[in-house]
């Protein structure tokens, strides 16, 4: 019996109800100086977590913490919300995917694509939350980056975190998936050919 509570994903309930575990979360991150990425203002740019230009989009905004992590701060739209009132899930999901891919840019100049993302829920967004989201690189190994990521209630509170594989793919790889053809310039943000 209690085999299949713990296969459920219960564990985390029972370390924190019964033997009063809380896990230590980092504070709401102070920002610092905006990060703008070299596609900005190309056509390149329809992001639907950061482009200002996509209207149905998040538009996050991304900055460098006092510390020389990356953060990023994000008003998600009414049309985002699961139940009403309520930010649904996927779209926390997707700030977090977000603010890891960008910390992977900036930090190590590398276009990701992601690979494998693990989340973990804590309290709701409502959508009255100006959210901001805080992300860690932890690991790295040739192409592929280990980042974790929390993302903060407007109160400061986490409301989730995340745990996620990124992968810079090769040039040709890229354009392959997306079906786009990039210029030299950006030859450089991608893993290197074999």
């Amino acid at each position: 019996k209690w085999i299949k509570f713990w296969n459920l994903g219960l564990p985390w309930l029972f370390l924190q109800k019964i033997l009063g575990y809380k896990e230590k979360f980092p504070k709401a991150p102070q920002l610092q100086s905006e990060i703008k990425f070299p596609w900005e203002n190309t056509d390149l740019h329809i992001c639907f977590c950061c482009s200002p230009h996509n209207e149905y989009g998040l538009q996050m905004q991304f900055f460098e913490t006092p510390d020389g992590d990356i953060a990023a701060q994000v008003k998600p739209p009414e049309h985002t919300q699961g139940y009403r009132g309520i930010i649904h899930g996927g779209i926390a999901t997707t700030i977090l995917d977000g603010v890891s891919s960008s910390a992977v840019f900036h930090l190590k100049k590398q276009v990701v694509v992601t690979v494998k993302l693990n989340c973990q829920w804590f309290l709701p967004l409502t959508k009255k939350d100006n959210c901001r989201a805080l992300a860690f690189l932890k690991a790295s190994y040739k192409n592929f980056y280990v980042v974790e990521s929390y993302l903060f209630r407007g109160d400061g509170k986490v409301a989730a975190k995340s745990s996620g594989l990124f992968m810079s793919p090769q040039l040709k790889a890229f354009e392959k998936m997306s079906g786009v053809k990039l210029s030299k310039e950006y030859k450089n943000f991608f893993a290197p050919a074999k």
